[in-house]
């Protein structure tokens, strides 16, 4: 047998069409209001990365920068563990160490 999980988005938009609100929910009990996300799909069949990504208005310039190195960094530690390929994911890590300087990121 199979188990299933859900998560889902839910987005409120206004009379532009702009994100107003995030929430998200899963079947496993977490869940809240967020201001931005990412989500990046594999389209086997195309063999191209999808995705979308949306943020709400009060996400804030210095949010969205730290956003993004955190987005980098986790995206590191996923090519370390999906392909145990030590050198491309400490490339990319660095990539993420070097981005969160330029932002000026406090690191830890």
């Amino acid at each position: 047998m199979h188990e299933k999980h859900e998560i889902r988005i839910e987005i409120t938009l206004d009379d532009k069409r702009v994100p107003k609100s995030i929430r998200w929910d899963a079947s496993e009990g977490d869940g809240g209001e967020c201001r931005a996300f990412l989500l990046s799909l594999w389209d086997a069949d195309g063999r191209t990365a999808l995705r979308i990504d949306l943020w709400t208005p009060e996400m804030t310039v210095e949010e969205m920068k730290a956003f993004c190195w955190q987005t980098l960094a986790m995206m590191a530690e996923t090519m370390r563990k999906a392909t145990r390929e030590d050198a491309l994911a400490t490339e990319l890590g660095a990539f993420a160490d070097r981005f969160r300087e330029l932002i000026g990121a406090p690191s830890g």
